[in-house]
């Protein structure tokens, strides 16, 4: 499996199949074939510049998803505040977007920034379902934190 090839795509972020092909490799426990696609999407990245020439509000989540795979928290959490810092640029981009901040801080294994998260998402307009959301698998990795398991007990009643 390759990574989309359109370097136009490569100007906004990940391309939807990319990011969906990393993550489902991800979820199937992949490490090997994460790491081959994450170094390819790095060298796209890079041949538009530096990290900080391309964090734009769309760009910033498809590269805060390749720390998240990398198990990198720091840098997870460096990237999606960045993102929260461009959110008032565009609110359609803040309200679909902020369900993959979440999932992306769970997946790099952030628990209380996570759980932060969804709360927010529950506060404001997003796609966060209370319902689901701390259920998906996306979480797995904060499941067992004290953090994630109050934000679940809160939601359950």
């Amino acid at each position: 499996e390759e990574l989309h090839d359109d370097p136009v795509s490569l100007q906004w972020g990940l391309s939807e199949k990319d990011v969906y092909t990393i993550l489902v490799y991800w979820l199937m426990g992949d490490t090997e074939r994460v790491a081959t696609l994450v170094a390819e999407a790095r060298a796209e990245f890079a041949k538009l510049g530096t990290v900080e020439d391309i964090l734009d509000e769309h760009s910033v989540l498809s590269v805060a998803l390749l720390a998240a795979v990398e198990g990198d928290k720091a840098e997870t959490r460096r990237l999606t505040e960045a993102w929260y810092a461009n959110k008032g640029k565009d609110l359609a981009v803040r309200q679909g977007g902020l369900v993959y901040v979440c999932q992306t801080l769970g997946i790099s294994g952030a628990a209380e920034d996570a759980a932060r998260c969804i709360r927010a998402g529950l506060d404001e307009p997003s796609t966060i379902m209370p319902f689901l959301e701390p259920h998906l698998p996306f979480y797995d990795p904060v499941r067992e934190s004290p953090a994630f398991i109050a934000l679940v007990e809160e939601l359950s009643n």
